[in-house]
This record gives C-alpha cells, structure tokens and sequence, in this order.
C-alpha cells in the first residue's frame, strides 16, 4: 500500500489500475472460528434450558451424530474440498483472514485467505499459538513464555455462565499469561472484577455473540471489558452456533449494541473490531487491519448503500461484497473487476 502519488512498487509499474466504483476497506479479519466444522448449518441443541458451561453440549446426545462425527468423516474423505468450502463461505463476506484452522493430516498449502495459525509471512518460525482446551499449569508457564518473545496465544478462557469458570482465569493469572498478546476467546464469565485486574498489563477479547446467545442465552460484558481498556474483536465462532461469516456476525453484534447496551459502541468500532483491533490483537498492526502506506494489501470493495463507510460496511449482504484482495492478489469477486485485476483462472461460483 502506498500514497496515492507515489510510483508503485518495483515490479508493478505496469500493474492494472481499477476503477472500483465502490468503498475500499481493509480486509475483514474472523479472529475465532473453527473451519472444519462449517460445512453445516445451525445447530438446534436437545434440550430447552441454556447451557452453562463449554462442557455440557458435547455430551449433548445428538452431538456426536449431527457435529462430530460427520466432521471427521468428512475430514477424512475430502479434507481439502471442506477447507476450500469453508474458506470460500468466509471469503464471500468479506474476510481475509481467520483463525481456527483444523490440525492437517498432510503440509498446509495454502488457499485463499490468511490462516492465522499457519501465517510465517515468508518466515519459517511459528507466530502464532492457540488451544481450544483449558491448559494445565506447565503448558500456560510455557504460553507465558511465548506471549514474552511477543507470540500471540489464542485461548477459550471461560466460556459460559457458571461462576466455577473463574478458576480458568485464576490459573490464566497465576502462570502469567495476563499479557498483551493474550488473546481470550468468549469471556462470558468474567466481570468487572476480572477486567480491572487484567486491563494494566493489556490484552484482547474475541466476541461471538451469536453464538453465546445461541448456547447460554447470554454473553461476553464487553461494555465492561472495554471501559477497562481491554481490546475487544470479533469472531464468527463455527457453523452450529454461529453465524456464516464474520460479515453476518458484525449484524448481530450491531442489533445487540443498539437493543441491549443502548449504543455503547459506536459505528466506527464496530468496524474496528473486525479490522484493525484483531491486527493489534495479534501484534500485526504494522501489516494488516489498516489501509496505509507499506501494508499488506489485503483489501475489499464493498458496494456504497450508505454514505457513512461505517454504517454502510456493517449493513453490507454477500451480494455487496464486490471484490476480495490478500496480499496484491484478487481472489474473489465480481467478474469485471477481477478481470481488470488481472486474475487469470478464476472458478465461478
């Protein structure tokens, strides 16, 4: 990315110019997910009262035989289409990156969006670290470690209702890993209390309010989270209980904003919340999130129903998504502009 006056970088000085005719926003970034599950769609749990912890709907009876199993079926016979598929469903919305990659039987490839688990940015080390279990304490000892050379650690940290759900942020606190990159997935337990005494050495939430709803029929104080300075983002969580992409789940958190915290965010960090707070979560402030000069060029194109960017960003459908960019390289959208970008083979969906 470069100012608008500036020669292009070497290598691109024949490079198409484009006329978008759209808004220009930086790529969408879905901070949890778990792709392997997003080949189905909602799932309804057997049973009418809320869950209150993240251990009671697996033992769901109808768990294994609508969710598990057919995921490791399928993951088995046709890992790679599934990854595909599931990336194209995060694509069409707009993201260009997302975390939540399943573990491969065979060397990561490489598809169309930023796998956040998998991103070395041509480097060969490990950036990133993440667990969907609860750790032990010599696991998080060693977590704490990683967070201080400035590796992100990506962790369910008491997700649902139960008040026993404290204890995972007590061991979180005392192994030190309340730290800046300690990126807490869901939260819902937590209070004030927990804000106030994590928010001094910094760190960041990922919101899936369609999902906790749909579970505990409650979710994260995030109005509490962020009065403590603690940087809250996005995620779109899975297929089950989440919504589809993160665009969708940037809805449902601007209807539980304005009908359930009385606006307390505004449009604007809504917005943040999928695009330059995941960046910050991450450490990558200096590469994505933003649209600067020498950042990478992830980008998209978003139909304008709106004259605020803002408000028209988060009213924006899959069918206002125009054009997808990661990295300088059109990947998604619609067939003229990724002509005029110069993609070559493109597969129509």
């Amino acid at each position: 990315v470069r100012e608008a006056d500036q020669q292009p970088p070497s290598g691109y000085e024949n490079a198409p110019r484009v006329v978008s005719e759209g808004v220009v926003y930086p790529g969408l970034t879905d901070l949890h997910n778990h792709l392997l599950y997003n080949f189905r769609s909602l799932w309804v749990p057997p049973r009418t009262e809320p869950y209150e912890t993240r251990n009671q709907w697996p033992d769901a009876p109808t768990y294994a035989t609508d969710i598990k199993a057919p995921a490791n079926v399928i993951g088995s016979a046709a890992g790679k289409a599934m990854l595909k598929y599931a990336e194209v469903k995060a694509i069409v919305g707009g993201a260009t990156a997302t975390q939540g990659s399943a573990k491969l039987s065979r060397p990561y490839e490489g598809w169309l969006i930023r796998n956040i688990e998998f991103e070395k940015f041509g480097g060969t080390e490990q950036l990133v670290y993440q667990s969907v279990i609860t750790l032990g304490g010599e696991e998080l000892d060693d977590r704490s470690q990683k967070m201080a050379q400035g590796r992100p650690f990506i962790y369910h940290l008491c997700e649902g209702t139960s008040p026993n759900l404290l204890r995972e942020f007590h061991d979180v606190r005392d192994h030190g890993c309340l730290q800046p990159r300690l990126v807490a997935i869901h939260s819902t337990a937590l209070g004030r209390g927990e804000f106030d005494e994590w928010a001094p050495q910094g760190g960041s939430i990922v919101w899936s309010p369609l999902s906790n709803l749909w579970l505990y029929r409650a979710t994260t104080n995030v109005v509490d989270a962020a009065e403590a300075n603690i940087r809250i983002c996005l995620g779109a969580d899975w297929g089950p209980s989440g919504s589809k992409n993160i665009l969708g789940e940037l809805k449902v958190a601007d209807i539980w904003n304005r009908n359930h915290l009385d606006g307390s965010f505004t449009d604007r960090q809504l917005c943040l919340m999928v695009t330059a707070n995941p960046a910050a979560a991450l450490g990558w402030e200096d590469r994505l999130g933003t649209l600067r000069p020498g950042h990478l060029a992830d980008l998209i194109v978003v139909q304008r129903r709106n004259d605020d960017a803002y408000r028209n960003l988060i009213e924006a459908t899959e069918r206002d998504v125009w054009f997808v960019m990661v990295g300088g390289r059109p990947l998604y959208g619609r067939p003229h502009l990724m002509r005029a970008a110069g993609a070559t083979s493109a597969e129509p969906i």
